[in-house]
């Protein structure tokens, strides 16, 4: 089994989350829309120098192939792709982040030849990002699946992402990478995952 548990590796603790508190932050945000993490609670999360929600939206796209998973381990929160967007959850999280009764994480793990193993959360944002908070080396978490990420797979053709087949590179579609070839203009995604896809080690070239 492929998920991560040891001690970080070099290549690995390059891709680190670190919480920012935004200065003079406007709480205008949809308390219950993700998207607005950052606008609704003055916390921005950026894994590396990426944002978190963007760097897991990019790992998305190169995808190669997924199997499910039932482990519980703990995992460093550092690690976990958690941004918080409720006010309300997020202090009640950081309030009693450090008792131990708190409910487990459900993630799935990202592995990528390039960083080692991240996690997407699929329930406990406000507890992950609190983890971080506290300083705790570790959180219990329940991985529900892993995605086999495969940043050779796909070629970046200015910002059409492309699959790699053979000697072929076929546009395709960013919801659904995996699928058949599309027209060039369906195949586009946006300049700040291009540079997270490069940055993972997806080939390309401006065109």
């Amino acid at each position: 089994m492929y998920i991560h548990t040891a001690k970080l590796t070099p290549i690995e603790s390059l891709y680190q989350m670190v919480d920012v508190r935004l200065p003079n932050a406007q709480f205008s945000g949809d308390r219950f829309d993700i998207g607005h993490g950052a606008g609704s609670t003055g916390v921005l999360s950026c894994f590396g120098p990426f944002v978190a929600l963007r760097f897991d939206k990019a790992m998305r796209l190169i995808v190669e192939r997924s199997e499910r998973s039932d482990l519980t381990v703990p995992i460093d929160p550092k690690l976990i792709l958690s941004q918080p967007y409720d006010p309300k959850k997020l202090m009640e999280a950081t309030q009693k982040g450090l008792k131990t009764d708190a409910p487990i994480v459900d993630l799935e793990a990202y592995l990528i030849p390039t960083v080692g193993v991240i996690y997407h959360v699929v329930n406990g944002i406000h507890r992950s990002f609190a983890a971080r908070y506290h300083g705790k080396p570790s959180i219990e978490a329940r991985v529900w699946s892993i995605h086999h990420c495969n940043p050779d797979g796909f070629f970046l053709d200015g910002l059409s992402l492309c699959r790699i087949e053979g000697s072929r590179r076929i546009p395709v579609s960013p919801e659904r990478p995996l699928g058949s070839e599309v027209p060039r203009e369906n195949s586009l995604i946006t300049p700040d995952l291009v540079a997270i896809l490069q940055s993972v080690g997806c080939p390309s070239q401006y065109s």
